[in-house]
C-alpha cells in the first residue's frame, strides 16, 4: 500500500510479558478471531471489510487484490487514496 500512496494505520499486537500492550494484544486476537475465524497476522481491513492477510483469506489478501487491480479501487472507495 506505501507504493501506491495509501494511507493506513498499522496495530502493533505485541509487548512484554506481564505489560499491558501485550494483556491489550492479546484481547485484540480474540476479537481477530471472533470476526475473521483466525488470529494470525498481518489481518488487513480496507474500509471495514475483511481483506486478508497479504497472501490469502478474506477477499484473497492483498497481493492478489493488487495483482487484480481490485486493490486501488477498494482504496478509492474507502477514502484511502
Amino acid at each position: 500500500m506505501r507504493d501506491l500512496g495509501a494511507s493506513f494505520r498499522v496495530v502493533e499486537l505485541e509487548g512484554a510479558p506481564g505489560s499491558a500492550e501485550l494483556a491489550e494484544a492479546l484481547s485484540f486476537r480474540v476479537e481477530l478471531a471472533k470476526l475473521t475465524g483466525r488470529t494470525s497476522v498481518p489481518s488487513i481491513w480496507i474500509g471495514g471489510s475483511f481483506a486478508g492477510g497479504y497472501n490469502d483469506g478474506g477477499l484473497g489478501g492483498l497481493a492478489s487484490l493488487y495483482r487484480s487491480g481490485q486493490l486501488t479501487s477498494m482504496l478509492v472507495a474507502a477514502k484511502a487514496l
